[in-house]
């Protein structure tokens, strides 16, 4: 079998939408540096704290939701990583699985069983951690474009 090759359209999208956030923010701090400012404020605002509500809703550790809201902000602007990564690694460091929960993947059956097991717990911090970094960076790649918009048109 042959893994198809990545699309050149799909790479530069992907690469593409972080630099755009970076150059506008760039940009309005040519015009206005207090509303730069006030676009990574919210820039970091809307990704950290929707990834750290990802985490909460899960009911990571408080270390663990701590660590999606301070990787969002970055992880958003770089296709390799990803916010929920490292607030599963902070879960699992924290909350070790056992092998009793790998033993009993098989058996869990609601969802009250995937948030007492360590394994399928640290899988939904990543999953609603990431989930809320989504949500996050379009509300704040909103924000920063509207910012931006307001600046150059006042």
């Amino acid at each position: 079998t042959k893994i198809p090759s990545t699309s050149s359209y799909l790479k530069v999208l992907v690469w593409g939408i972080p630099l755009a956030i970076i150059a506008i923010i760039a940009s309005t701090f040519t015009y206005s540096p207090p509303t730069g400012f006030d676009q990574i404020t919210q820039w970091f605002l809307w990704n950290g704290s929707l990834s750290a509500l990802g985490a909460l809703i899960a009911m990571a550790h408080p270390l663990s939701i701590l660590t999606a809201f301070a990787a969002a902000p970055f992880s958003s602007l770089n296709p390799l990583l990803a916010a929920g990564w490292f607030a599963g690694i902070a879960e699992a460091l924290i909350r070790r699985p056992r092998v009793e929960d790998f033993e009993q993947l098989g058996n869990i059956t609601t969802l009250k069983d995937f948030f007492h097991n360590r394994v399928t717990k640290i899988l939904l911090v990543v999953a609603l951690a990431n989930l809320g970094s989504m949500a996050g960076t379009f509300i704040g790649g909103a924000k920063v474009i509207q910012l931006f918009i307001n600046t150059i048109n006042p």
